[in-house]
């Protein structure tokens, strides 16, 4: 399934037109230089890990949900890829009003996304918060 396809069957779900979807994905994709080479590739197949990272985030940007799990948003990126994608997602939350919780071994990421609070895990507790 293409990026545009799962987009378009997104904006069906959502009671959004579908006649929508084209120009919301290109004007985002734009917005985040997600080339547009890369929304008629298949999603599982055709696309390398740092470009479905950044379909993530073309989805935060397109869809505008309410709450976003971010699972290794920084993995497969290099650095400034990774400040694009973690600047968008910080605009999302300024516009939209974007919750985000970002999983990460890393902490590149968060040095990008300014979180409002860490927890740091080991053995599946919280061991220090700051």
């Amino acid at each position: 399934m293409s990026v545009d396809a799962v987009l378009e069957a997104a904006f069906a779900a959502g009671g959004r037109e579908a006649a929508l979807v084209g120009p919301a994905v290109r004007s985002e994709a734009d917005r985040i230089g997600f080339a547009e080479r890369f929304l008629g590739r298949d999603l599982n197949v055709d696309l390398s890990g740092g470009e479905k990272k950044r379909n993530e985030t073309l989805q935060l940007g397109v869809l505008a949900p309410k709450f976003a799990i971010l699972d290794e948003l920084d993995s497969g990126l290099d650095v400034d890829a990774l400040r694009d994608c973690s600047r968008r997602v910080e605009q999302a939350t300024e516009e939209i009003g974007l919750g985000v919780l970002a999983i990460t071994h890393y902490t590149r990421l968060l040095r990008e996304l300014r979180p409002d609070v860490v927890h740091i895990l080991a053995k599946g507790q919280i061991v220090k918060t700051g």
